[in-house]
């Protein structure tokens, strides 16, 4: 099998590989003009659908680690939720193509949740919906 010029033979990832917090690859790398395949760990990023009360809210890039505590922050700075107590709990559940965060909300947060006009914008691609 041939090479492009400036690829390393192993770089793709298998298909279907579980998250995990960082891979292992290959990477062409530059050293004074000269380039040479080189192993190297990067982070990993899956895409995590945001879900309040069965309706998915955003799907955002992340690394699956303390995916818990990346739900807190989002719904928080996000305006989901004006403090932390507001979350009832957080399901952390595997999906065919990522990562789905079940967010409990106490029923005044879901509420002024559900009465709010949805208007973000992506600030990342999630190479899922083509955006």
């Amino acid at each position: 099998m041939s090479r492009r010029p400036g690829s390393c033979a192993g770089s793709r990832l298998p298909p279907n590989r579980k998250p995990t917090r960082r891979m292992r690859g290959q990477a062409l790398r530059f050293d004074g003009g000269a380039g040479a395949c080189a192993p190297v760990e990067v982070a990993e990023e899956v895409p995590v659908n945001l879900v309040y009360a069965t309706l998915p809210h955003a799907v955002m890039m992340a690394t699956p680690a303390d995916l818990e505590d990346f739900a807190y922050g989002f719904s928080l700075t996000e305006g989901v939720v004006a403090a932390a107590g507001e979350i009832r709990g957080v399901a952390v559940r595997e999906a065919a193509r990522g990562i789905v965060l079940e967010i409990d909300l106490v029923p005044a947060a879901l509420r002024r949740h559900m009465a709010r006009r949805r208007a973000m914008a992506g600030r990342t691609g999630c190479g899922l919906c083509g955006i």
